[in-house]
Parts: structure tokens; sequence; C-alpha cells
């Protein structure tokens, strides 16, 4: 038995609120409880216990309506009421709800208006403050959208992005929203992402293109020895590349991070979300050295020169990889 079949045949057993939050659950596509509706979009439809004993639990009775139907199900909570043992008003309108409805009359639908909307705010308010009712499928909820901005990835574009969504990012929200990211809280969240060794390297040299603005012109410009004046188009640069690295690891995780890959596609976008536009960065995997794989024929590992296989080998020394 599921649990939302436990739910239907044994109502009594549940609270308020889990019931309401099972309920809703089931039925995706739904309008939130207690919000904007419209209310026969929503995945159930509360009202109150007409019944003048006393109540043995919150719930009730939960009816299942059908598939047809929306709301689908019908949830009968024995508190907060305009009717029943819980009615703030006198004990005789809820004697005349209950004759009616002997009559086939409908004053208690029209009671029920009142009750359903009472009984959805009532859900929302407790929602408020626990974002693990609140939350959606790819983060699609208010209350995830608002940590987004916070961290500053509220833009469609980060959110949906192929590479990283910013979804899989809502627990290191914390570390994205400190500004300057550093360089150790960049290595924290790889490390607690791929649960695998990482650090991230600062200041590491590269040569970068010289703008045509920039060249040296004999007579014209940009030559001062020792000032402006550089040889050829490239120069010698410590200030604008980092690196991030992964490892050692075993050859099966090795694997993952080649090329067209969902995890170097994933380190890419983790390391694009700390790097400022002005820096470049570079990946490196290290293979384990007891785990590199040697070249040879008909072997059963796949084999990418430079990546997986090497013209020599050298037993227990690691093997590292980078990506630019």
């Amino acid at each position: 038995m599921t649990l939302l079949e436990r739910l239907l045949a044994e109502p009594h057993r549940f609270a308020f609120f889990q019931a309401v939050m099972l309920l809703e659950a089931s039925k995706r596509g739904a309008v939130p409880l207690g919000h904007q509706g419209p209310p026969s979009e929503e995945a159930l439809r509360l009202r109150s216990d007409i019944s003048l004993a006393f109540p043995k639990s919150d719930v009730s009775a939960i009816e299942d309506l059908g598939d047809h139907q929306t709301p689908q199900y019908r949830l009968t909570a024995a508190f907060m009421g305009l009717y029943g043992t819980t009615s703030p008003l006198p004990n005789y309108y809820s004697e005349s709800i209950i004759m009616d409805e002997q009559e086939g009359g409908s004053l208690r639908g029209f009671f029920d208006l009142f009750n359903h909307r009472l009984l959805s705010l009532f859900y929302r308010a407790w929602t408020s403050y626990r974002p693990h009712v609140l939350f959606r499928s790819g983060g699609r909820d208010e209350f995830s959208d608002r940590l987004f901005c916070v961290a500053g990835l509220g833009s469609k574009g980060l959110k949906e992005s192929e590479s990283f969504p910013a979804v899989r990012a809502l627990r290191y929200l914390g570390l994205l929203s400190q500004k300057p990211h550093s360089a150790e809280s960049l290595a924290e969240m790889v490390r607690g992402y791929f649960h695998l060794p990482a650090d991230v390297k600062q200041f590491v040299p590269s040569r970068i293109a010289l703008e045509d603005d920039q060249k040296a012109k004999l007579g014209k410009a940009n030559c001062r020895l020792g000032e402006n004046l550089a040889l050829g188009d490239l120069v010698p640069d410590r200030m604008g590349k980092f690196q991030v690295s992964v490892g050692p690891v075993g050859y099966d995780d090795y694997l993952t991070f080649l090329p067209g890959r969902e995890n170097l596609e994933a380190l890419k976008g983790i390391a694009q979300l700390f790097a400022p536009d002005c820096l470049d960065f570079d990946l490196q995997v290290t293979l384990k050295g007891e785990e590199t794989p040697r070249l040879g024929v008909a072997l059963s590992h796949e084999s990418y020169l430079g990546w997986t296989t090497g013209l020599y080998y050298r037993p227990g020394k690691d093997v590292p990889v980078v990506f630019s």
C-alpha cells in the first residue's frame, strides 16, 4: 500500500498539514493551496466536519472524487470551521446546516466557500517558513527564486543553464552570496558537490594576446624599452587565470570528467559561477597512478590518446590532465 492509499484509507492517522501536503504532491501542476487560485485548479477542496461529536483527529475524512474531477480530493477537517464543534457561531447554525443537508439543501456548501478559504490560508501560513514544503522541482517555487536572487542567480539564463542549473547550487547559496568569492569557497563547493578531493590554484601563469593598439609600432607607439615595448603578440601574465584541480580520482570517476561528459560540464559551470568575467581558468583532473591504464591493443577500456592512454607508462605516479 502506498502512502497516498494509506492516507485515503485511514485519514484519521494523519495530521492536517501532512495530509494536505501529500494530496498536493500527488497532483503535479495543481495551483498551490491558499494562493491566488483559481480554486477549481487546486488539488483538493477543504471543508469542516459537521458532526457535533468530539473529533478524534484533525482529519475526519478524505474523499477521492475521481481523476476527472478538479479538485480531485475533498478533505474534511475537524477544526477551524464555521459550523461543527469548533464553530464560533451559536450551535443552532450547525443544527440548521445538519437539517438542511438531510433535506438535500445547499447551505453547507455555501458555508464551505468560507471554510475552504480559511483553512487554505491557515495551511499557507504554516508553509511560509517551511521551505521543504514549498519546494517545487527545478527550484520553480517562490522561496527558491528569492534565494537565487540573493546569490545573484535570479536570471532565467543562469537558472536554466545546461551545464550547471542553478537548482543544483541551492545548498551552496551561502557561499555564492559572499562577495568577493574566495578560492577556498570554490574548492569547498567542488568538494561538496562531487565528493572528491579538490583544490584551487591561484595566479596560474599564462600568455595573453595583445590588442592591436597595445602592440609595438616603431617610431609611433609602444616602443619605449622597459616601459611599454613588447616583442610579439603575446605577453606573460599571472593575474588573469586560476586552476581548479580535482583528484586524485579513480579511473571510473576520471572518465566522467572527460570532455563532453556531465561532470566536466558541471565543473565548468561551478567555476563560471565563482569566476569574475575578467578571469580565465583551467580544469585539472588527476588520475590515480595505480589505476592508470596501459596502452595496448584490444583493451576493454576507452582509449583516448592524451586522456586515457599515453605512449609511456609510469606505474604508481599520478597523472594530471588539464582541460582549458
